[in-house]
């Protein structure tokens, strides 16, 4: 068994073979323990991606485009380098895992659309929504933590989102807020 599979939970190891074919363990072990690369969201409610890039080359932030979206980017500096940044602070880009991108992209909501984000906490997807909906339309993000309902709303204010109403709510009740809502297909 490697050394890093070692640190993943025994009773998660003990039950893989059981969920998963024999030959399909290492791949999963070795994706769990596999370090990920930082990856990057421009946010175009603040910036474009020329205007960041060029920023990133005065500062010596070394990247690497994603094949995700135009927006992503794969950076080859500590993260410590690029959350020290004014852009970081100022929300010109956004830390966020590629896979953490991929909803929003599989959505793609539209400008003048309605979304609701049932759990949405720390505002990842719904700050990458909302750019690519132009800060138009609505976005319900709710959250049923006090505490991380506050970390969102602080993150879309930072990132510049105006569209997105913050709800704190346990989703399974959420609907009954807006069960008089007309719903279009």
């Amino acid at each position: 068994m490697s050394q890093q599979w070692r640190k993943l939970p025994k009773d998660f190891l003990k039950r893989l073979p059981t969920l998963v074919p024999k030959e399909n363990i290492k791949t999963i072990l070795d994706a769990y323990t596999k370090k990920r690369p930082t990856t990057i969201r421009v946010n175009t409610l603040k910036t474009s991606v020329a205007m960041l890039l060029s920023y990133f080359d005065k500062q010596q932030i070394l990247y690497t485009k994603s094949d995700i979206s135009p927006h992503s980017f794969i950076i080859h500096n500590q993260l410590t380098d690029i959350q020290k940044l004014d852009a970081y602070t100022n929300g010109l880009f956004y830390v966020q895992s590629l896979s953490s991108q991929l909803p929003a992209l599989i959505l793609n909501p539209q400008p003048g659309d309605r979304v609701l984000d049932i759990a949405a906490a720390p505002g990842s997807k719904t700050s990458q929504m909302s750019a690519m909906m132009d800060n138009t339309g609505e976005i319900v993000a709710n959250d049923n933590s006090r505490i991380r309902g506050y970390k969102l709303q602080k993150n879309l204010d930072t990132l510049g989102v105006m569209n997105t109403k913050v709800t704190i709510s346990p989703g399974q009740t959420l609907w009954k807020q807006y069960e008089n809502e007309t719903h279009t297909g």
